[in-house]
């Protein structure tokens, strides 16, 4: 045989290689992840092009006196000016809204003796205040109360669970904190105060989609932030990502280090591998990743302790708060579900790291990009780790 046609067979031996490679790589990629992967791809690349966020935007907190950082700005003010500065309109929604939300509700029932609109979405639940729902709707109010329960993969879950307040669509509050008295004075909650009609309209229409007002909804086009959803099934607004797709996005691009505050992380409900694979695998790339979580779900709902026991065996710093003896009212939870990455990108919302937060209720987050806030985040989050509240995870 001549060394030309030796050369040729190798060359065609090495190029059939190669496309059996390539073809048992695609095929041994898992069964839902490649379109979740294309979508994540996207999203950070939308991410690490986001401007500075701007100035007069603010981290929120509500915390009990004991943890309470000063520099930080109260989600109690910061709601009742939103809802004051309301000219035309307010929309709200929270999975639950009680009249122990004290001056931020009275705010709500001297707007509509103003003649401002309100349309709001809660969670039919017994938590709720009925008689304080009732006063509002009596004022004019046009508020709706939607089971989504029925309506996601799972018939026993499925919640209104964000929580936002938006006025005349400008301008608004959304984070962890529900519409009552523990969310904003008791609780360890995160948000964010925003100024931008692009998130205000899509949030407005999110909340017409939710009440049974319109059929669908279309996400603007926003650039300051991302705004990530929760969604039952025929309840997503179109265009807007999945907060689990902001959660796996932000953990690839993760360097350095991620720091992270959440009520609840469990695999009980499925899909755990859209959050859990991303984390992992910035662990195994070097990032310090610490976690705080609730106690108290740790003991209460299914699936928490042997996720985190998984995130504590793959080498994230797990420690467990609990902080229901601080502040004046012994039910305070660390309700927060907020992470930082690297020092400048910081996603705040609703969602807990559960299957239920993206496929199941609706949910909001936002991503940012700023130093500042990052590093104010990262100030309450050292105050709750090193505060003596926060126990390492041993089991």
């Amino acid at each position: 045989m001549s060394n030309a046609v030796r050369a040729v067979l190798v060359l065609a031996l090495v190029a059939a290689l190669a496309a059996t490679w390539n073809r048992l790589r695609k095929e041994q990629r898992p069964t839902d992840a490649p379109a979740e992967i294309a979508a994540a791809d996207r999203l950070m690349v939308r991410i690490q092009s986001l401007p500075v966020t701007p100035r007069d935007w603010e981290l929120l907190e509500s915390a009990p006196a004991e943890l309470n950082d000063p520099n930080v700005p109260d989600f109690e003010p910061r709601v009742i000016s939103v809802i004051e500065k309301a000219q035309d309109r307010i929309t709200l929604e929270s999975y639950t809204l009680h009249r122990s939300w004290g001056a931020p509700g009275r705010a709500l029932l001297k707007a509509l003796k103003r003649d401002v609109r309100v349309l709001g979405v809660v969670h039919p639940n017994p938590m709720n205040d009925p008689d304080f729902i009732e006063d509002l709707r009596a004022l004019g109010a046009n508020l709706v109360e939607r089971d989504l329960a029925p309506l996601g993969g799972n018939p026993e879950h499925g919640y209104v669970h964000a929580k936002f307040v938006v006025a005349d669509g400008r301008r608004g509050v959304l984070g962890s904190a529900n519409l009552n008295g523990a969310g904003m004075r008791e609780n360890r909650e995160m948000g964010i105060a925003f100024d931008d009609p692009l998130i205000a309209l899509t949030l407005e229409m999110m909340t017409s989609l939710d009440a049974g007002n319109i059929a669908s909804s279309l996400s603007a086009d926003i650039k300051s932030a991302v705004l990530l959803q929760g969604a039952a099934d025929g309840f997503a607004v179109k265009n807007m990502p999945l907060c689990e797709q902001g959660v796996e996005a932000l953990c690839r691009m993760a360097k350095k280090n991620i720091d992270v505050m959440m009520f609840t992380f469990s695999h009980a409900f499925g899909r755990y591998d859209a959050i859990v694979r991303p984390l992992r695998g910035a662990v195994r790339r070097g990032v310090k990743v610490r976690l705080i979580h609730d106690a108290g779900t740790v003991e209460e709902l299914d699936g928490v302790r042997p996720t985190l026991r998984d995130m504590k065996q793959w080498g994230v710093d797990v420690r467990t708060a609990d902080i229901a003896r601080l502040g004046k009212q012994p039910y305070g939870q660390y309700h927060a579900k907020a992470f930082q990455v690297d020092g400048e990108f910081l996603m705040v919302g609703s969602n807990n790291w559960t299957e239920a937060a993206t496929h199941e209720n609706r949910e909001i987050a936002l991503i940012l990009r700023s130093t500042v806030l990052a590093d104010r985040f990262l100030t309450c989050f050292n105050t709750d780790w090193n505060s003596g509240h926060a126990k390492p995870f041993l089991r």
